[in-house]
C-alpha cells in the first residue's frame, strides 16, 4: 500500500512539478486497502467474530491519550447478554496510529455518495445495491483473498480466531486460560474443545523438553 502511494506521488510530481501529501493521492480503492490493513490488525488483536468485526461502529471506539480500544457491547457478542461484560479490543500503539490516520484522513474517501453519515468503521462499498448506513459486508472476504495473494495460504475469516489461540498456546501450553479470555469464551471447556488436539501436542512437547532438561 505504501509503495502504491509513493508511486502515485512521484507520478503526480512528474506531471505537475509538485509532490503531493500522501493522503492527497488516495482514492476509494486505496482507502479500501487501508480498511484491509486495519481489519487485519483488529483481527490479530483479539480475533473477534466476523459479524463483530464487520459491525464495528464509530461510537464503539474509546480513546485514552493516543491509544484506542474498540468496545463491543455484550449484547452484540455471541452467547453474551445484557448482564455480561462488554468485549474490549485494545489496539496498541501501531494499530491505534493506523486507526487515527484512517479516521482523520482516509475514511471519507471510501464513503459512497449519499452515505456521509454512515455509522460504521468500515462503511458499505456496494455501489450496485447501495443503501445508506450499511457496513462493508465483504471486507473479510476481500481480506482473506489478499492474505492468499500475499502469503500463498488460503484461510477463512474465522481461522484468525484459531490462529491467535494456537500461536499463544504454542508459546506456552499453560496459556490456555488466557486464550479463553482473549477469545471471549465464557467457558474454559469451549476453549479446550477447540484446542484439545493442539493442547495435547503441546503438552507432549513440553513434557519432552522437561525430560531433556532433567537428563542434562
Amino acid at each position: 500500500m505504501n509503495r502504491k502511494v509513493d508511486v502515485r506521488r512521484k507520478a503526480y510530481r512528474r506531471e505537475h512539478g509538485l509532490l503531493p501529501r500522501p493522503t492527497e493521492v488516495y482514492d476509494p480503492e486505496l482507502a479500501r486497502d487501508v480498511m484491509l490493513a486495519l481489519a487485519h490488525a483488529i483481527m490479530l488483536k483479539r480475533g473477534p467474530r466476523s459479524a463483530n468485526l464487520i459491525g464495528i461502529r464509530l461510537d464503539w471506539i474509546r480513546w485514552q491519550n493516543d491509544l484506542a480500544t474498540i468496545v463491543i457491547p455484550s449484547t452484540e457478542v455471541k452467547l453474551r447478554g445484557k448482564s455480561d461484560p462488554d468485549l474490549p479490543i485494545p489496539l496498541g500503539v501501531s494499530a491505534s496510529r493506523l486507526l487515527r490516520g484512517y479516521l482523520d484522513k482516509i475514511r471519507e474517501k471510501a464513503l459512497l455518495s449519499g452515505d456521509e453519515r454512515n455509522p460504521y468503521l468500515f462503511p458499505g462499498q456496494d455501489r450496485r445495491t447501495f443503501r445508506p448506513n450499511q457496513p462493508y459486508k465483504g471486507i473479510l472476504q476481500r481480506l482473506t483473498r489478499r492474505v492468499h495473494v500475499t502469503v500463498g495460504v488460503r484461510i477463512n475469516p474465522h481461522l484468525y480466531r484459531h490462529l491467535i489461540g494456537w500461536f499463544w498456546l504454542k508459546e506456552d501450553v499453560n496459556n490456555l486460560p488466557k486464550v479463553q479470555k482473549l477469545l471471549g469464551h465464557k467457558s474454559l471447556q469451549t476453549t479446550i474443545n477447540h484446542y484439545a488436539e493442539i493442547d495435547e501436542d503441546l503438552a507432549l512437547d513440553s513434557w519432552q523438553e522437561w525430560l531433556e532438561g532433567r537428563a542434562a
